[in-house]
């Protein structure tokens, strides 16, 4: 197995792990009018909206439960509802059993880009080599996805309050993020793909224990092709299609 390497944050280059954060203020949630707000698609049209993204993760889920089942996902809406007041989706996605899977699937779509956030160990004792750890999968690096690390822990902050753990808030943000180097998108259209991708690949090949000193040694620059993700593509795109076909088909009658 390859060793992997990573710097901290303190050593000013490229953060690949990202450390503790001091505690926020506490968060005043945001009021929004109707929850189609959340729903509605700001994507142009030949990007993945999130009903395609939502669905084609569901069907993706029919052949990945079927090899992996420490594993599980939460809607793809759901991260981005949270930010935006409705608190009761923790308890949605606690029903996922985050606290008793090795590995939970969050995605994150902020202002039309899509990533990808891994919930490890969570439910482990902190501070410990297979505690608790986040891995954050983003094709797009150069748009700062250290941005991200403030909604992320107080979310995580709040699953554990939710939950009716006693852990303090320094040492739920103590849980380390890594944000490891992987194939990055081409152009400004594709980040869906990759995110789509991404968890497909991961579910299929983690390893059935994780550790912070050995985590998936596979999540690399070269983890795979850009055919590899072409292919990908296509099958998403013909997903696509049939889907937009059964609504017409369905409008209709």
């Amino acid at each position: 197995m390859k060793s992997l390497s990573f710097t901290t944050i303190s050593q000013k280059s490229e953060e690949v792990m990202w450390g503790p954060s001091p505690l926020s203020a506490p968060h005043q949630p945001k009021k929004v009018k109707k929850i189609k707000d959340i729903y509605t698609n700001t994507f142009k049209q030949s990007k993945l909206n999130s009903d395609i993204v939502q669905s084609y993760i569901e069907h993706m889920w029919m052949e990945i439960g079927k090899e992996q089942v420490d594993m599980e996902y939460v809607d793809c809406l759901l991260f981005s509802m949270f930010l935006n007041g409705f608190d009761n989706v923790l308890h949605w996605i606690l029903k996922k059993g985050v606290f008793s899977k090795t590995y939970t699937f969050v995605p994150i779509v902020d202002r039309g880009h899509w990533n990808l956030l891994i919930l490890c160990n969570f439910g482990k004792p902190l501070h410990k080599d297979c505690g608790p750890c986040m891995i954050l999968l983003d094709s797009l690096h150069m748009a700062d996805p250290l941005s991200k690390e403030p909604n992320i822990r107080r979310f995580v902050r709040e699953l554990y309050k939710a939950s009716g753990r006693i852990e303090t808030g320094r040492a739920i943000n103590s849980i380390p993020l890594l944000l490891p180097k992987v194939p990055q998108q081409n152009g400004g259209e594709e980040c869906g793909v990759f995110m789509l991708y991404y968890m497909f690949l991961f579910a299929m090949n983690a390893p059935k224990s994780f550790s912070r000193t050995s985590y998936p040694y596979f999540l690399s620059e070269h983890w795979f092709s850009y055919d590899d993700v072409d292919v990908f593509e296509k099958k998403i795109r013909t997903f696509e299609k049939d889907m937009k076909q059964k609504q017409q088909n369905r409008r209709v009658k």
